[in-house]
């Protein structure tokens, strides 16, 4: 007899074990898919020079987090928050130019999606850059060094310049001239860590300092600015022919982290952190490329920036 009743306490035992080890096989709890993305079209080709244009759609079960535009190993574009279509998918597009370093190789340009969760997922397109058969034609530039810039409170030295002509404004003479305004000086919020900032006049830490946005500016240039890798050498090695390596630095160029700034298409409407030896890139609104080497930084209020500036004829 206790032997049967041991039988069957050991046939219950292991029926219970089989039960629940089919149930966990037969179910995945907790794991939430990552999001999905879709890239059109998933590969190009192009000749130096030609942009190749690209749109893509994320889709997520989560609410996302962040999606970044990834190329030449720098993230290109940024996207958050009330930037997204809305709170769980969101539809973009990115453009890619080839530029001479490019030509006879492949790009990858990733697009990288996160959900709130952690969830992480990723898709790529590849861009063929032709090998370049064509010497480009010369691009000449312009050159404007040591532009002595103010900050919000000097009294002396004025924050707006012209970078097509190398042009320094006091703010009384800057609204006069607004339509050859492309950038402002200003000592930023110690809050968000701005440090030494220049920014277009749309920018909203310039329309605060200046409030270029009160009506009395009969025009707001758009300049748009990107962080570029280059080195001070790199900059002056620029000749007065070498116009192209000013687009490309621009189109190359990586979006820079503008807290409540206008940030889109990677770039952004100011360049914060601002120190001696910085080189960035920027376009004015008349679609005109330069590069601004930063010679020197006086910090405050009532200091100063020295630039030399590059720029496209």
């Amino acid at each position: 007899m206790k032997k049967s009743i041991f039988s069957y306490f050991s046939y219950l035992v292991l029926l219970l074990l089989t039960v629940g080890t089919l149930s966990s096989c037969g179910e995945t709890e907790g794991v939430d898919p990552a999001p999905t993305i879709t890239i059109n079209p998933t590969s190009a080709t192009i000749d130096v020079g030609q942009t190749a244009e690209f749109t893509y759609t994320v889709v997520s079960e989560k609410n996302l987090e962040e999606i970044r535009v990834i190329s030449r190993n720098t993230t290109q574009q940024t996207i958050t928050g009330s930037d997204f279509t809305n709170n769980k998918s969101h539809s973009g597009s990115f453009a890619f130019t080839g530029v001479a370093a490019d030509a006879g190789s492949t790009i990858t340009v990733t697009i990288e999606a996160v959900d709130k969760a952690g969830n992480r997922s990723s898709q790529s397109a590849d861009i063929t850059i032709n090998e370049a058969t064509v010497t480009p034609d010369p691009i000449a530039i312009d050159a404007f060094d040591a532009r002595l810039l103010g900050a919000q409170s000097n009294a002396n030295v004025g924050s707006f310049l012209d970078a097509n002509s190398g042009t320094v404004y006091t703010i009384a003479n800057a609204k006069s001239n607004a339509a050859q305004i492309d950038m402002a000086y200003l000592q930023g919020s110690a809050s968000n860590n701005q440090g030494a900032v220049i920014g277009s006049l749309r920018d909203a830490s310039v329309e605060s300092v200046f409030s270029t946005s009160d009506g009395s500016w009969s025009t707001r240039n758009n300049t748009r600015f990107k962080n570029t890798s280059l080195s001070e050498a790199d900059f002056n090695a620029i000749g007065t022919g070498e116009g192209q390596k000013l687009i490309d630095a621009y189109t190359t160029g990586t979006q820079p982290d503008a807290v409540n700034g206008d940030q889109s298409e990677g770039s952004a409407s100011r360049v914060n952190q601002l120190a001696a030896g910085k080189v960035f890139a920027f376009r004015t609104a008349d679609g005109k490329e330069g590069l601004a080497h930063v010679a020197s930084v006086d910090a405050g209020e009532t200091g100063t920036i020295t630039l030399n500036i590059k720029v496209v004829q």
